[in-house]
C-alpha cells in the first residue's frame, strides 16, 4: 500500500498592516496552519532568511525604510508531509510626508513675518526634534535670502541688518524615507529716522557788525550722510562731517532763514530742520556835539564866533547839524563835521547833531543850546571921597538889579575892570549897581542905568539883610550935641522903618528891610530929643 505524504499549509501576515508609514515599526510573521509539527518555518525577505524555526510563528519586528517587500514563507519536508511555501507576500512602507511637523524656524522667538526699524537686533532660528528622525539621519539647512546661514541643530543667526527684506527659509531635502520641507518667513527691517539741527553763535539775535557763524549738527543719523546748509534757499555749506558750518560772516541788518537737510542712506531716512532765522539787528549808534570843543550847553558873547563839531562812533557815516538859530540852515558831512558860524543874535537856541541811520545802523542825535548874549565890560576909577585920591586896592563889585547877576573884581591902583552879562541889552535897558570896597575898610557905590528900551521883568525877588548904622546927635541949627533922645529910620520906596533910644549924643540902630540887590534907596534919620531935631538923608545901592 502506497501512502502519499501531507501537504502543509502556512501564512505570511504583516503587522499592523501590509501597508504602513515610515518609521512606525512592522511585524511579519510564517505561520503553520496545517503540518508537522517539527518541520522548520524560515521567512525570507527580498531572498534574504530573517527568521527561521520550528516553532510557529516565526517574526522579524524591524523598522524598514520607505520601499515595498516581498515576503515568502517555507515549511521544510518531513518524514509524513511534503516541503510547501507561500510567496509574494509584499510589505509597502510609504515616505514620510509630515516632516514640517518636526521642524521650526522663528524670528526673535515667533513663528511669523517680523518688521522692525534699524537698529534693531534679530535673532533667526530653527531647529528640528531629533528624536523624530534616529533612524533615518536627516540634514536641515537654514538660509537668509538663499546663502547658507547653516545646518546645526539647533541653527541661529543673531545679528543687526541693515535696512531691507529677508527671507529666512529652513529647509531639508528629500530623502527616502522623508519628504522634503521647509518653512520661511520674513524679516523687513525700514529706515530708521534722522534728525539735524541749526544753531547760531555766538547768538541767533545779533547786532551789526557782529560776525556770525551757522552751523548744520547732526543729532541722528548716518555719519555717512550729507549736511547741506542752506540762507534763504541758497547752499552756503555741505559736507559729511557734524558740524558743517558757514564760515564766519558779517551780514547786513536783516531776518536771513536758515535750512538744514541730511541726506538719506542705507539705513537712515532723510531730515531737514527749516525755519531757523537769524536776526541781525541795526547796529547801535552814538551821536556826539561839542560846542567849542564842550560837549554841553555853551554861551557864546554876541558878534562871536562859534564852532560846532558832530561826530557818530562809525567812521565814514554823514552826520547833520541843525539850529534854531535864524537862517542856521541844515549842515552836514562826513563824520568828525564841523561847522563855524558868527553869532549875532541874543537868545537861547538849540542845537542838534544827527545821524539819521541806514540799512545797518540806527539812527542817533544829541542836542545841546547856545546862550547868545552881549557881551560888556565895567571899567572905571575909585576914588577916596573926601582927598580924591585913589583907592590903592580892594574890590568893585556889580549887582544887575533886574536879574541878581553879580560879579567881581580886584581894584588895582584905582582902576577896575568887572566882565559882566546884561539881559538881551540893547533892547532892554537895566540898572547895575556898583559897590567899592577898599582894603582899609571904606565903602562907596555908584549906580548905571544903561540906555535902550523899557526895563525887563525884574527876575529877583527883595532880601532881607541887616543894616547897621550909628553917629552923632547934633542939632542941625545950632550944631550943638543932643544928649539923649530917639533916633528913626525909614526907607523910601519901602514901608519900614525903625526907632530906637540913644543918650550921650551917640547913637546905633540895626534895621532889616527887604531890598531888591542893586537897586538905589534913600535911608531917611531923624534925632529928636532935649526939644531939639536934626534929619539927614544917606543913598545907598543894596548888596
Amino acid at each position: 500500500m502506497t501512502i502519499t505524504k501531507g501537504i502543509q499549509s502556512l501564512s505570511v501576515s504583516f503587522a499592523p498592516g501590509a501597508t504602513t508609514t515610515y518609521p512606525i515599526q512592522t511585524t511579519t510573521s510564517c505561520s503553520r496552519i496545517s503540518g508537522d509539527s517539527s518541520a522548520t518555518l524560515t521567512l525570507i525577505r527580498n531572498g534574504i532568511n530573517v527568521a527561521s524555526g520550528t516553532s510557529s510563528p516565526q517574526s522579524e519586528n524591524i523598522r524598514l525604510g520607505a520601499a515595498t517587500y516581498n515576503y515568502s514563507c517555507t515549511i521544510s519536508t518531513t518524514a509524513n508531509y511534503s516541503a510547501n511555501s507561500t510567496i509574494d507576500n509584499n510589505l509597502l512602507v510609504s515616505q514620510n510626508t509630515s516632516t514640517a511637523n518636526f521642524m521650526n524656524l522663528t524670528l526673535n522667538s515667533s513663528e511669523t513675518n517680523r518688521s522692525y526699524t534699524y537698529p534693531a537686533a534679530s535673532n533667526a532660528t530653527g531647529w528640528f526634534d531629533s528624536t523624530a528622525y534616529v533612524a533615518s539621519p536627516i540634514t536641515f539647512t537654514l538660509y537668509r535670502n538663499s546663502t547658507t546661514v547653516g545646518s546645526t541643530n539647533p541653527i541661529k543667526q543673531e545679528t543687526s541688518l541693515a535696512v531691507g527684506a529677508y527671507n529666512y527659509t529652513y529647509h531639508t531635502a528629500e530623502n527616502t524615507n522623508y519628504s522634503t520641507a521647509r518653512k520661511n518667513y520674513f524679516l523687513t527691517i525700514s529706515p530708521a529716522s534722522s534728525s539735524v539741527t541749526v544753531s547760531f553763535s555766538p547768538s541767533s539775535t545779533v547786532y551789526y557788525p557782529t560776525a556770525t557763524t551757522a552751523s548744520c549738527s547732526r543729532i541722528s543719523g548716518d555719519s555717512s550722510s550729507t549736511l547741506t546748509l542752506y540762507r534763504n534757499s541758497t547752499q552756503v555749506a555741505t559736507g559729511s562731517s557734524s558740524p558743517t558750518s558757514e564760515a564766519a560772516i558779517t551780514l547786513g541788518a536783516a531776518n536771513y532763514n536758515y535750512t538744514c537737510t541730511q541726506s538719506s542712506t542705507e539705513n537712515y531716512s532723510s531730515s531737514s530742520s527749516v525755519e531757523n532765522i537769524l536776526t541781525v539787528t541795526k547796529g547801535d549808534t552814538s551821536t556826539r556835539l561839542f560846542l567849542n570843543g564842550t560837549e554841553g550847553n555853551k554861551a557864546y558873547s554876541s558878534g562871536g564866533w562859534a564852532n560846532f563839531t558832530a561826530t557818530v562812533n562809525v567812521s565814514g557815516k554823514t552826520v547833520q547839524i541843525t539850529s534854531s538859530y535864524p537862517g542856521f540852515g541844515t549842515q552836514q558831512g562826513t563824520t568828525p563835521f564841523s561847522y563855524e558860524k558868527r553869532l549875532i543874535s541874543e537868545g537861547t537856541f538849540s542845537v542838534t547833531a544827527d545821524f539819521n541811520g541806514d540799512a545797518n545802523y540806527s539812527s542817533s542825535s544829541q542836542s545841546y543850546n547856545a546862550i547868545i548874549a552881549l557881551d560888556c565890560v565895567l571899567k572905571g576909577y575909585a576914588y577916596h571921597a573926601d582927598t580924591g585920591n585913589p583907592i590903592t586896592s580892594g574890590t568893585a563889585t556889580y549887582i544887575v538889579k533886574e536879574t541878581g547877576a553879580t560879579d567881581s573884581a580886584a581894584i588895582t591902583d584905582g582902576y577896575f575892570e568887572i566882565p559882566c552879562s546884561l539881559p538881551d541889552v540893547p533892547k532892554n535897558r537895566v540898572t547895575i549897581g556898583i559897590f567899592i570896597n577898599s582894603s582899609d575898610n571904606r565903602a562907596g557905590y555908584a549906580q548905571l542905568i544903561t540906555r535902550g528900551g523899557p526895563f525887563p521883568a525884574e527876575t529877583q525877588s527883595c532880601v532881607a539883610k541887616e543894616w547897621v548904622f550909628n553917629g552923632t546927635a547934633t542939632d542941625t541949627i545950632s550944631g550943638n550935641t543932643i544928649g539923649a533922645g530917639n533916633v528913626s529910620i525909614s526907607v523910601f520906596g519901602t514901608s519900614y522903618s525903625n526907632t530906637t533910644h540913644f543918650s550921650r549924643g551917640l547913637w546905633s540902630i540895626n534895621i532889616y528891610p527887604c531890598l531888591i540887590s542893586g537897586e538905589l534907596y534913600t535911608f531917611q534919620f531923624a534925632v529928636t530929643g532935649e526939644n531939639k531935631i536934626a534929619v539927614t538923608f544917606l543913598k545907598q545901592v543894596a548888596k
